[in-house]
């Protein structure tokens, strides 16, 4: 299904007709590579549909955002609380052979812990931006401090139902918007499309990522009052990848939701014009050589 924009085209379409892809492709697409935008945990790839996938569109970059098996629209090919973080990076792999893109990958959260999984199996993809990504380290800190304050994750272990953490307004808020002032009707909305997550992905996501033996050129962002992971997290695996670093003020752990979207936005537009602007150096001192 397709809708006309001022300056790009929407795309509704199922890659292999079982994964969801939204695409926003630019009237004159100027940029070297797609965009891939992967969500995270119990999310889809409408949470990328009203703030970035535009913005990017805009500036001549074609853009596709994807929802995993058992998320968004995507179909569920097996039970979700059986599916595994190798699952997700099966998908990725065959999301990206089909749709015979190489593209530059930017993932939210257990999106950001996709890609770092794809990476150590597939190295030559042209950059990475990790937004509130799960950390080198891991979750069993994150996962140890959730089960000490929110009776919910207790609840969901018992009833095999990852969605009692965040099933009214108020624990959205607090997981994901922590400390802003978001409106109800963004809650809501947030909360109605939420979908439930593997708690295998739980135990997957618990051993720290195994480092990489090349370098990529990469963007690791961090939320100043993000729930899940802190800035002092995502610094380390800014370090850990010889990564550039940035923190988005005021915001919680949905960045690409929330009110200081434009933030994020701002800083991975100006990251990814130094990353073209060092590309086309290389390019043309390779030329002359």
């Amino acid at each position: 299904m397709l809708t006309q924009a001022a300056s790009f085209t929407t795309d509704y379409s199922f890659v292999r007709g079982k994964y969801e892809c939204i695409s926003l492709i630019p009237d004159k697409v100027t940029q070297p590579h797609p965009l891939l935008f992967l969500h995270g945990a119990w999310h889809g790839a409408w949470c990328w549909e009203k703030h970035f996938l535009p913005f990017f569109a805009q500036e001549g970059w074609e853009c596709h955002a994807i929802s995993f098996q058992g998320h968004g629209n995507s179909l569920e090919r097996k039970h979700i609380l059986g599916t595994s973080i190798s699952d997700y990076v099966t998908d990725l792999k065959e999301i990206i052979t089909n749709m015979k893109i190489n593209p530059i990958l930017i993932g939210h959260s257990l999106g950001g812990w996709v890609i770092q999984k794809y990476l150590q199996k597939t190295p030559n993809i042209p950059a990475m931006i990790l937004m509130n990504s799960i950390p080198i380290q891991g979750t069993w800190n994150t996962t140890k401090t959730i089960f000490k304050e929110n009776i919910g994750a207790w609840k969901s272990v018992l009833r095999r139902n990852s969605k009692l953490l965040m099933n009214t307004p108020d624990k959205v808020k607090s997981l994901f918007y922590t400390g802003m002032d978001e409106d109800e009707a963004t809650l809501q909305q947030n909360l109605k499309r939420l979908d439930k997550e593997s708690l295998r992905v739980v135990m997957d996501t618990a051993i720290p990522i195994r480092k990489i033996d090349h370098k990529i050129p990469a963007l690791i962002m961090a939320s100043e009052n993000d729930y899940f992971f802190s800035p002092s997290q995502q610094k380390e695996t800014a370090d850990f990848y010889d990564a550039d670093f940035f923190v988005v003020v005021n915001s919680g752990h949905n960045i690409m939701l929330s009110s200081e979207w434009e933030q994020a936005t701002t800083a991975i537009k100006h990251w990814l014009d130094k990353y073209k602007a060092k590309r086309m150096h290389l390019q043309n001192a390779e030329h002359r050589s």
